[in-house]
């Protein structure tokens, strides 16, 4: 009877089915909780799921960024020559906006963002 239980300290630990493989051994000595097999199985599992998870987070990342740039498309398409007209003044009025950004060193002063403001909300 100890000699089974010698063997199995000794066997693999695969939980889903019995294997009769060797525990593989570490850098350190110690055994592996798996033989080599099933720790090259699971660790070809983990990769995978590792990797399909950055991509997840990526194409999500991605998505949001297209999303507030579709949004800055639309608005720039007019539907009617009333919004045109209405967008011609927005943007010269960002230029001359603009200007005052650069020569004040990119300091904004109060009332100018009430202006900024007041255009956004037009145009929105």
């Amino acid at each position: 009877m100890p000699r089974i239980a010698a063997q199995s300290e000794f066997m693999c630990k695969y939980t889903y089915k019995p294997c009769t493989n060797p525990r593989s051994i570490k850098r350190n000595g110690n055994l592996h909780t798996l033989c080599e097999f099933h720790r090259n199985k699971a660790n070809t599992i983990q990769r995978e799921y590792a990797r399909k998870k950055r991509s997840r987070k990526a194409k999500a990342k991605h998505n949001s960024a297209i999303s507030s740039e579709d949004a800055t498309i639309y608005m720039d398409k007019p539907t009617t020559e009333e919004e045109s007209v209405l967008k011609e003044s927005d943007m010269a009025m960002l230029k001359t906006e603009e200007s005052i950004f650069k020569e004040n060193d990119g300091v904004i002063a109060p009332e100018d963002w009430v202006v900024l403001l007041d255009l956004f909300s037009l145009s929105a």
